[in-house]
This record gives structure tokens, C-alpha cells and sequence, in this order.
């Protein structure tokens, strides 16, 4: 039997279509809820390289927003709901999110404000682009829980960029890792300061920005110190993610887990097994601009 690919839409197209029925991935919805919202309150009054939080209060991006109850408790942290943009490779998931907020929210807004909805291929860049919408608003928070372990089981995928050091005759071609691109593209509609927070069952999910050599590292403190407005475009270089996102954190969150078990005499007890381990990940949008695209 071959190995499901996670990284597919007709997986999730399939899995969706199925099952139409709340799901929390990694972590119960509580437990999510709480990580997020204490991440959200403690960095979008005071983001990096910004001297004044922004008027309309944070916007956020929803990756792989699934089936989770998750998208629907994003409303109370913004100060309009079109300020969260959902958005999954399924289309199914994203009817089915749609549904749910209309039948619970129907008779409570009476100006009947919704969030955003989209289906999206995040490996697309005009797909991504088309996430902020027409005045171009950038995020100040994109929310991944799993959707990078998801993309990362694709293949490594060739890139056409004027990053890519092309000469005369045009960009070249460069192979990257799937979440290597995402990071890319992630990186063009997410503002200065802006924070990625992911959910993800590997501890090495960002290892690109982990392992970055001491010049590189130089070169993202230099673009950090610059002003907003001095930032120069990343133009006839090979482009890497660490020159758009920092790693601000890396935690590892521990599931315990126990199951009860009965044993022959009839007596019930508990067997724990061993802890289950996933990681929170903070990444922090520099403030190197791009130019041109991937």
C-alpha cells in the first residue's frame, strides 16, 4: 500500500468530504486556544520594529484551518471578524467552516460580519497574494497547526527567481523544500514584526532557520537594524527564508497521556505511557523586503 501523501489536495479533498465533524489537530481546542491567545496578546501591542500598534487591531491568517473549532474562537480576538482570513487546501473544509460560523453566528450579528474564506494552494504565490485582499493588508499573526508538517511531505519544488542570482538570461531554476517556499511566500503578506505561530509534531520542522551559517546571520541582523522605510529588496542572491523570519521560540509541549486498563482480577488501573512531545514554534517576520517573487 502506498504511503499516504499528506501534502495532496485530493487527501484532504477525500478526508473532508467524508468527515463533516469538528477536529483539533495535535492539541485539544483549549489547550491551542490558550497557547494563542496569550502569544496574541503579548506581541500585537508591541511587534517588533513598530513604533505604534496598528489602529484596527491584529490581522490574522488561519492555515490549514481544517474542520477546527479553532477558526470560529479567532472572532473574539480581532476587532472585526473580516480582520481572520481562513484558509485551507479543501475546498470542502472551508464550506464547512463557512456553514458553522453562519449557523452560530447568524442571530448574534445583526451587520452580518463574517470572516474570511478561502481555498488556496499556499505553494501558489499568486494564490497567496490573493490572501490579503484588495487594499493589500498584511498580517500581523498567521496561525499553522500542522499545515507545514502537511507541506512538508511534498516533494522539493523548482523555483523561477530573480532572487536566484539569473543573469542575462533571466532567473534560474532552484530546488527548495516545500516549507522552505511557504516560508517564502508566507513572508510577503505578513507586515514587519509580524508572527508565525506553528503547531507542529517535529522538532525540526524549521531547521533552514536553525541552521544558517554565521554570515547569514549578520546579514538578518543587518536588515533588522535598518529602518522600515531603508529595508532594500533581496535582488541577485540566492534567496534563504532566514533573511525574512527570525526564530524567536522553540518549546516543546508535552502531551501526557494515560489509558485505563483492567487487569484479571477485575481491578481497574492506570497505565501511563510515555510522554508525547510536539513543539511551538515562533517565527518573527524581519523587515528585508521582497521585491519580486518567487
Amino acid at each position: 500500500m502506498a504511503p499516504t501523501d499528506f501534502s495532496s489536495q485530493s487527501y484532504w479533498e477525500n478526508r473532508f468530504t467524508a468527515t463533516q465533524t469538528p477536529f483539533e489537530w495535535l492539541l485539544p481546542l483549549d489547550d491551542t486556544t490558550r497557547i494563542v491567545a496569550k502569544l496574541i496578546s503579548d506581541h500585537s501591542t508591541n511587534r517588533a520594529g513598530v513604533s505604534d500598534p496598528p489602529p484596527h487591531g491584529p490581522y490574522i491568517l488561519h492555515i490549514g484551518c481544517g474542520t477546527s473549532e479553532l477558526s470560529l474562537c479567532l472572532r473574539d480576538w480581532v476587532c472585526c471578524p473580516s480582520h481572520v482570513h481562513n484558509v485551507d487546501y479543501s475546498e470542502e473544509a472551508v464550506k464547512f467552516g463557512r456553514r458553522r460560523e453562519e449557523a452560530l453566528f447568524a442571530s448574534r450579528d445583526a451587520d452580518q460580519r463574517r470572516m474570511r474564506w478561502s481555498t488556496a494552494d499556499l505553494l501558489s504565490l499568486p494564490g497567496v497574494h490573493s490572501l490579503t485582499g484588495e487594499d493589500g493588508t498584511l498580517f500581523d499573526f498567521i496561525l499553522d497547526r500542522s499545515t507545514s508538517d502537511a507541506i512538508a511531505c511534498g516533494d522539493n519544488i523548482a523555483v523561477l527567481s530573480t532572487w536566484a542570482g539569473g543573469g542575462d538570461d533571466g532567473p534560474s531554476s532552484v530546488s527548495l523544500p516545500p516549507v522552505e517556499v511557504l516560508a517564502l511566500h508566507l513572508a510577503a503578506i505578513t507586515a514587519v514584526g509580524g508572527r508565525w505561530i506553528a503547531i507542529s509534531y517535529s522538532g525540526d520542522r524549521f531547521g533552514f532557520l536553525e541552521r544558517i551559517t554565521h554570515a547569514e546571520i549578520e546579514t538578518a541582523r543587518n536588515n533588522d537594524i535598518s529602518t522600515a522605510a531603508d529595508s532594500q529588496p533581496v535582488d541577485g542572491q540566492v534567496v534563504k527564508p532566514a533573511t525574512f523570519w527570525r526564530l524567536e521560540k522553540k518549546e516543546q509541549l508535552a502531551i501526557p497521556e494515560s489509558e485505563v486498563s483492567t487487569g484479571r482480577n477485575e481491578s481497574t488501573h492506570t497505565v501511563h505511557r510515555p510522554t508525547i512531545g510536539h513543539w511551538l514554534y515562533v517565527l518573527i517576520r524581519r523587515k528585508a523586503s521582497l521585491a519580486t517573487g518567487v
